[in-house]
């Protein structure tokens, strides 16, 4: 439902709600969603909000579009399905985080676990790993490459109404919550498999980091919220957690791989497509063949550098002016 009330935004193709998807609160007369911007893409339009109290910010229509949508658009390079490893800095933080501590016979839980790579290293260091995701394949590789054995292919929703699973010392949600139209509903979900001394690991896009509007994966439906430091904490200790530590990482990554998406020419399907065509047609026609596929190799390699100097003065520059980059990664723990 929305508010009827004369000082609608005009400019918003979509008017406030009368509560937050996210807190499900309501403002304060006073008080009012902020309209922050719209996003248009082909024939479906969105309205992009931010709550008073919690500050989330939200995306009008408020809807996941399903699991078939996320593989039809799932962008990984094929390195990523044939020989997973560790690539993202909110894994490599968190492995250094847990690195000492007794973890024999302890359970962890990694709910959006893609491939696997992450709980292997983890059962490696002598957890029992639980590990859940919507999408066939990925699963299909973690058994594949990691002999993993208590995974789930289903929703999360369908995930917490299973009564034969075991309370998880650890349970970690990377880059979910932005995706998710239920977070509420989800967080409360993560506290039934809980110990009580239990604890969260997770992160999400700082929205405070420049470049966010030049990412097609900020808008939906990739994403449908964004969030920052502050709005994080609220939503944590609202539902009954309590903040252990805050990481900002991947901070250069974030702003140079936005840049080399931009710059982005197909260039690499280019040389692809030449590499398969090499030998046919004769010797002058493979002569020409390499001959371009080196040139495409050096294109290749000089966007990168170009990229790369950019990136640097950029990094530079959003320290100098207080710019949160990359991704928050937080520890947190059940409240007493």
């Amino acid at each position: 439902m929305f508010r009827q009330k004369q000082n609608i935004n005009i400019f918003a193709f979509y008017p406030s709600p009368e509560k937050c998807p996210v807190c499900q609160q309501s403002p304060d007369k006073e008080e009012d969603f902020l309209f922050r911007m719209n996003y248009q893409k082909e024939n479906e339009k969105f309205s992009l909000y931010e709550c008073p109290i919690c500050r989330v910010q939200f995306w009008l229509p408020f809807k996941n579009p399903g699991s078939e949508w996320y593989e039809k658009y799932q962008v990984y390079e094929q390195v990523f399905y044939t020989r997973p490893k560790i690539r993202c800095g909110y894994h490599r933080k968190t492995l250094r985080i847990i690195e000492g501590q007794l973890l024999e016979e302890k359970n962890f839980l990694d709910l959006g676990c893609g491939t696997g790579e992450f709980i292997s290293l983890l059962k490696q260091k002598g957890l029992n790993v639980w590990g859940i995701d919507f999408s066939r394949a990925f699963i299909d590789i973690a058994r594949k490459n990691f002999n993993l054995e208590n995974l789930f292919i289903c929703s999360f929703s369908d995930f917490f109404q299973k009564t034969e699973l075991p309370r998880f010392d650890y349970i970690s949600f990377f880059e979910v919550l932005e995706h998710l139209d239920n977070p509420q509903d989800f967080i409360q979900g993560v506290k039934k498999f809980l110990k009580p001394r239990g604890k969260i690991f997770l992160s999400v896009p700082c929205r405070e980091r420049i470049l966010i509007n030049w990412v097609e994966g900020e808008f939906p439906y990739h994403h449908l919220s964004r969030w920052n430091q502050e709005s994080l904490v609220y939503f944590l200790d609202k539902n009954g957690f309590e903040i252990k530590d805050i990481y900002y990482v991947d901070s250069f990554r974030f702003i140079y791989d936005t840049l080399k998406s931009k710059m982005s020419f197909g260039l690499l399907r280019k040389v692809k497509k030449q590499n398969g065509q090499r030998g046919r047609g004769g010797k002058v026609a493979g002569f020409k063949n390499k001959f371009l596929t080196g040139l495409l190799y050096f294109f290749i390699s000089f966007k990168k550098v170009i990229c790369f100097i950019f990136a640097l003065i950029l990094f530079i520059l959003s320290k100098l002016f207080g710019k949160k980059n990359g991704d928050i990664l937080c520890l947190a723990k059940l409240s007493n």
